[in-house]
């Protein structure tokens, strides 16, 4: 038997505190979708985890839009 992999979505994610939990949770085997509005910042940050060997999806979307993000989780 497999345990399922657990998933973790961070509004944020790209810097400050949703980037440090991010990169906890990516370092702690989650698999992780990180979405801010700074799209930048998350194409920086995504290259600079993923050169740790830290697999993270980044979506760009604003939290405040019901549309924006049911496409960031919808891919």
């Amino acid at each position: 038997m497999t345990a399922a992999r657990q998933v973790a979505v961070v509004s944020g994610g790209a810097q400050g505190i949703g980037l440090a939990i991010v990169e906890r949770l990516a370092e702690d085997g989650f698999a992780v979708l990180a979405i801010d509005r700074n799209v930048a910042a998350l194409e920086r940050e995504q290259n600079r985890l993923a050169g740790r060997g830290l697999a993270v999806t980044a979506r760009a979307a604003d939290v405040t839009a019901r549309a924006a993000i049911k496409a960031a989780l919808d891919g």
